[in-house]
């Protein structure tokens, strides 16, 4: 929203939409009416931006304002008349793409494959392995999945809670596929590396996302898939 609204005041003010210099911060915002609010809506509407996009910006104007009119810097009837903007209308297809079994299987068969100086699976890998499966087979966000514990799984119910945003609490059932891949030491309290929130575990998450996005690139080995 603090991008939304540097938008919007270097609009007020004629500068480009990429001058750092102007921010919205410490603007008067309380001396917007409605001719200034349909104006800013104009000039947003001519942007080469999704509607989502647009009407976040719209979404900026009007909390600012309401936070305006809630300190008593804005009347009523000026807050009302202010805000009563339209929506944008009009839809755009997702960002993402589908990512077929072989894909994620060509991944967790490259976390397998790594392994320490005894030839055993190295502990990385197994990490990262269970982050893979995990993000298949639940559809967690990458925040969610970083701040899971290991408290969090119910290895007899085969459940994990999940506490996702808006501080909403949820249930995800975990299958056979992610059940398999149990990260290492999962049954002794977390290291700090896979402590709620830490560096080392964002870091495998982020890992584990470019090459994801890398692996959609190429046509894995068909042979090379993940039981289901």
């Amino acid at each position: 929203m603090r991008i939304c609204l540097d938008h919007v005041a270097r609009m007020l003010t004629g500068d480009r939409l990429d001058n750092a210099t102007v921010s919205g911060q410490g603007q008067p915002w309380h001396h917007l009416r409605y001719e200034h609010t349909a104006w800013i809506r104009e000039q947003i509407d001519q942007m080469d931006w999704s509607p989502a996009y647009r009407n976040k910006h719209l979404a900026a104007l009007r909390g600012v304002l309401k936070e305006a009119w809630k300190l008593g810097l804005l009347s009523t009837d000026d807050h009302q008349r202010a805000v009563a903007l339209a929506p944008f209308g009009g839809y755009r297809e997702p960002a993402g793409q589908h990512v077929p079994d072989t894909v994620i299987g060509a991944l967790i068969a490259a976390c397998d494959a790594d392994r320490s100086p005894s030839g055993a699976v190295a502990g990385s890998g197994l990490r990262d392995a269970a982050i893979i499966a995990v993000l298949d087979s639940c559809g967690l966000r990458r925040a969610e999945l970083v701040a899971l514990q290991y408290a969090d799984y119910d290895r007899a119910r085969r459940m994990l809670i999940v506490i996702g945003k808006g501080d909403n609490q949820r249930r995800i059932p975990v299958n056979s596929f992610a059940a398999r891949r149990p990260p290492p030491a999962a049954r002794r309290p977390p290291p700090a590396a896979w402590r709620r929130g830490s560096p080392a575990a964002a870091a495998a998450v982020a890992r584990c996302s470019l090459v994801s996005r890398a692996a959609g690139r190429y046509a894995p080995p068909p042979t090379v898939a993940p039981g289901r």
